[in-house]
C-alpha cells in the first residue's frame, strides 16, 4: 500500500508518501493517543507501559523511569531528536510565559512568566543540598564567602576575614608587577590608599 501511494491505515491516497499514514489517520492517533495519556495519568497508571502503578508524583512506573535513565545516559537519542526535545521545551516555556503562568510548571500565575514560588523554593532547597554546585556569583546569597565557599560572619560582606587579609597582603605586589591599564583603574581607590599609608610609615 506505501509503494502504490496509499495509507496503511485507511487505505486512501496518501498526499505525504514519505510516511505510512495520511495526515488525517495521524492527526486521529495523536488525539487518541493523547487521551489515552491523559486518562492513564488521572488514574495513576504509567503511561509508557500501561501496566504498572506510577511512581508518586511521577507519570512513570519504576520500570520504565529506568529503562528511560538508561536509554539518555546511554546516549542513545540522535541530534535531530535532542534539537526537537529541546524545542519543544522552549516553545512550551515560552507559550506559558506570554500566558503569564511559571514557565516551569505551568500551574500557577506568575508576573512576567517567572517561576512561581513553589518551583523558587524548590531549586533553593534543591542547591543547598548541593552547596557544591553553587557558583561563585551566587555564594554571597547563600551567606558564603565567594572565593572559599565557608560561611560569612558578616552577611553584608561577599568575603570572609581571612580571604579578605590575604587579598590585602598579595594587592601591593599585584600593582607593582601588572602593566594593565583596566586594572590600574579598576583598583586606584585601594592603591591610593596603600600608597599614602606607605609614605606616612616613611616620614
Amino acid at each position: 500500500m506505501r509503494e502504490n501511494g496509499l495509507c496503511t491505515k485507511c487505505g486512501k491516497a496518501n498526499p505525504t508518501p514519505e510516511k505510512s499514514r495520511c495526515p488525517d489517520c495521524t492527526k486521529r492517533d495523536c488525539a487518541n493517543r493523547r487521551e489515552n495519556r491523559q486518562y492513564l495519568k488521572r488514574i495513576g497508571i504509567c503511561v509508557r507501559c500501561g501496566k504498572n502503578k506510577a511512581e508518586p508524583n511521577k507519570t512513570l512506573c519504576y520500570e520504565c523511569i529506568g529503562k528511560e535513565s538508561d536509554h539518555y545516559n546511554a546516549g542513545q537519542r540522535t541530534d535531530e531528536q535532542r534539537e526537537r526535545d529541546r524545542n519543544r521545551k522552549k516553545d512550551l516555556a515560552d507559550s506559558r510565559r506570554v500566558n503569564g503562568f511559571c514557565h516551569r510548571c505551568g500551574k500557577r500565575k506568575t508576573q512576567n512568566g517567572e517561576m512561581c514560588g513553589s518551583c523558587k523554593a524548590y531549586f533553593r532547597q534543591y542547591r543547598d543540598k548541593n552547596r557544591k554546585d553553587i557558583t561563585r556569583s551566587e555564594r554571597p546569597s547563600y551567606g558564603m564567602c565567594y572565593i572559599c565557599g565557608k560561611s560569612l560572619t558578616d552577611k553584608e560582606k561577599k568575603i570572609c576575614a581571612e580571604c579578605y587579609q590575604e587579598r590585602l597582603k598579595t594587592l601591593p605586589a599585584m600593582w607593582e608587577n601588572a602593566n594593565s591599564e583596566y586594572f590600574r583603574q579598576l583598583n586606584y581607590s585601594r592603591i591610593c590608599m596603600i600608597k599614602s599609608k606607605r609614605k606616612n610609615k616613611s616620614i
